[in-house]
């Protein structure tokens, strides 16, 4: 099966769109989204590099 990976093309969304959920079932404070972040960097320093 040849199926697509993306169902569609992938847009560009500029950041000031995205606005936070009202519904959210969980919100972060300041120092839990610092440890998340620190967290992610070197996941995402990897993936970035994938490429080169």
């Amino acid at each position: 099966m040849n199926a697509p990976l993306v169902p569609g093309p992938i847009e560009y969304w500029p950041p000031f769109r995205f606005h936070p959920y009202a519904h959210n079932a969980k919100i972060h404070d300041g120092d839990q989204v610092a440890k998340i972040a620190a967290g992610m960097s070197g996941i995402i320093d990897d993936a970035s590099l994938e490429g080169r």
